[in-house]
């Protein structure tokens, strides 16, 4: 199934505070400004709009 992730923080396959895929990615960019508060309230369903910054 086809996905988007964006992480920040451990995950489930972590050993520590760096995040680790699951399975194979393909990294496309890096979140440079981010609110992590905004980014822990999307829930599974929502609409996201991702831009290429200038």
């Amino acid at each position: 199934m086809p996905a988007f992730c964006i992480f920040f923080g451990s995950t489930p396959a972590s050993r520590g505070a760096t995040p680790v895929a699951a399975s194979p990615v393909n990294v496309f960019g890096r979140l440079l400004m981010v609110d992590l508060t905004e980014l822990r309230q999307i829930r599974c369903g929502d609409v996201i709009t991702v831009e290429k910054a200038n």
